[in-house]
């Protein structure tokens, strides 16, 4: 099992949203199979400008906030394995008819070329018209639910 992991995911549990716990338990299941999964290299640079802002809204300044945040950037690169396209799969994702949102359209594109064939995502809504069966779309929830929960 391959698994790659969308941007919104990783932020859920960064912020402590409702999620978070669910893929807390989501990621120590992953973390216990040796499943190590998947990040585009795009989630990365949104994943550190939003950190970033969280860090600083909990009141950290410079130099405390940027400490922090490479602490927990270098953390996310231990624990995923980071997949990066190059313009051949981003011409692809933006030509893709079946995404409105082309930021979800290469999310795609990076867990495709990764060759995964799950893609965890809280907006499943943004996959609806995705047709093809290779890569299967979960919430965190039905992923829980098929391969977690007993």
């Amino acid at each position: 099992m391959k698994v790659f992991v969308d941007t919104n995911v990783v932020m859920e549990m960064l912020d402590s949203r409702n999620e978070a716990d669910l893929i807390g338990s989501i990621f120590d299941w992953l973390d216990n199979h040796d499943i190590k999964p998947y990040l585009s290299v795009g989630s990365f640079y949104t994943i550190t400008y939003l950190s970033e802002r969280l860090l600083h809204k909990q009141g950290l300044t410079r130099p405390q906030l940027t400490g922090k945040l490479r602490e927990l950037l270098i953390g996310i690169i231990d624990e995923f394995q980071i997949s990066s396209i190059g313009s051949k799969e981003l011409l692809k994702g933006v030509s893709d008819e079946q995404f409105t949102d082309l930021e979800d359209s290469y999310q795609l594109q990076s867990a495709s070329y990764a060759d995964c064939d799950i893609l965890i995502t809280i907006n499943t809504k943004d996959f609806k018209d995705y047709t093809d069966s290779k890569i299967k779309i979960y919430s965190p929830r039905l992923f829980f639910k098929e391969f977690i929960e007993e």
